[in-house]
């Protein structure tokens, strides 16, 4: 569809699964190091990159579609700007349930995770 579009000046290969065995969190890297020519990722997982691609996974922060719209509009300037500073370009944002633990003290271990009480 987008060959047809664009008279064939940009293709698309999908792969899927990880076929190319590039993480989420590496995605930035690897656009920028030329390994891919773009990516898809959910936003938290490149906060190594910058941390305010954490956003989404603040908690309690989104409780609706709505909501979620709202902190996209007002998010894509900073993750523009932050891809910007890798030389890259945001092409699309989608909606997504924000994920994420979060703990009101450290852990340091496999022992400290499972005696976390979590809410699922």
């Amino acid at each position: 569809l987008i060959s047809a579009h664009t008279n064939g000046f940009v293709t698309v290969r999908t792969s899927f699964d990880n076929e190319l065995k590039i993480s989420s969190a590496e995605m930035i890297g690897a656009a920028r190091d030329g390994r891919v020519t773009g990516g898809d990722a959910f936003a938290a997982s490149l906060e190594k990159a910058d941390p305010v691609f954490g956003l989404p996974t603040l908690p309690f922060l989104v409780q609706s579609f709505e909501v979620a719209r709202a902190l996209n509009t007002r998010a894509r300037p900073l993750y523009e700007k932050a891809l910007e500073a890798q030389n890259l370009k945001l092409l699309y944002m989608t909606i997504w349930p924000a994920t994420g633990l979060w703990s009101d003290r450290a852990l340091n271990s496999a022992n400290d995770l499972n005696a976390l009480v979590v809410r699922t």
